[in-house]
C-alpha cells in the first residue's frame, strides 16, 4: 500500500533544496514552500486537506540567485505567515510578504555581505521588541548576521559576527542557552569541526 505521495515542481531542473511548511492562508491545512535553487524561485503548494496540493505557484528570487533555504514566519504583524528565503549567489536574504489568500508580493532583499554564501536562516526575536529578526549562517564570509526588524518588515540595522577566518558556519539554531531573558544562538561551523555558542547578555 502507497503510504506517500509526490508532489511534481513542474520543472525537472528545479532543484529543490529546502521545504517548509505552514498554514498560509489560515485554512487549517497544511502548505507547502520549496526553495528552488536551479530555477532561482520559490514554489508554493497550497494544501486542500487529504494529502491533495495545488499545482506549484512559482516567484522569482532573481536571475541567478540560487535560493538555498525557506522559512515562514510573520514579519509584519498582520495575520498572515511571510517566506523569507536566502539565497547563496546573490548574497541576499529575501522577504515575500504573504497576502493571506495563498498569494504573496514580489519580494524585496537585503545583502547578507560580499561573497557571504548564505546556507540557513533562523527566526526569533533577538532585542525583546516582539518583532521577528533574522539570523543568517555566512559560510563565504566566516560569520553570523542578525537583521533586527522594524515596522512593516523594514530591517534599519544588522548586527555581525565572526565565527573566525575558516570557519566556513553552515547552520544556525536560536535558543536559551543561560537562562537569561536574551535570546543566544549556536553556529555550527564545518571548517573549524566545532560549534560556537554565542551569548546575548543585553
Amino acid at each position: 500500500m502507497k503510504n506517500y505521495i509526490c508532489i511534481r515542481l513542474g520543472n525537472d531542473k528545479s532543484y529543490p533544496i529546502h521545504v517548509a511548511v505552514g498554514d498560509i492562508n489560515n485554512d487549517n491545512k497544511v502548505d507547502i514552500v520549496t526553495a528552488n535553487t536551479s530555477a532561482n524561485n520559490i514554489g508554493v503548494f497550497m494544501g486542500f486537506g487529504y494529502r491533495i496540493f495545488s499545482s506549484m505557484t512559482p516567484y522569482t528570487t532573481g536571475n541567478q540567485s540560487l535560493p538555498i533555504y525557506v522559512v515562514l514566519a510573520n514579519f509584519n504583524h498582520d495575520p498572515y505567515l511571510d517566506v523569507v528565503v536566502a539565497s547563496t549567489s546573490s548574497d541576499t536574504v529575501g522577504i515575500f510578504l504573504g497576502y493571506g489568500d495563498g498569494t504573496f508580493a514580489s519580494i524585496t532583499t537585503d545583502s547578507t555581505g560580499i561573497s557571504s554564501q548564505t546556507q540557513v536562516i533562523a527566526i526569533s526575536d533577538f532585542n525583546n521588541d516582539n518583532r521577528s529578526d533574522i539570523v543568517v549562517a555566512n559560510y563565504g564570509s566566516n560569520g553570523i548576521r542578525i537583521f533586527v526588524g522594524h515596522e512593516n518588515k523594514i530591517f534599519l540595522k544588522y548586527q555581525s559576527c565572526s565565527t573566525g577566518y575558516g570557519s566556513r558556519p553552515r547552520s544556525a539554531a536560536v535558543r536559551y542557552f543561560n537562562h537569561n531573558d536574551w535570546i543566544d544562538l549556536a553556529a555550527a561551523n564545518s571548517g573549524y569541526d566545532n560549534v560556537d555558542i554565542i551569548v546575548q547578555t543585553c
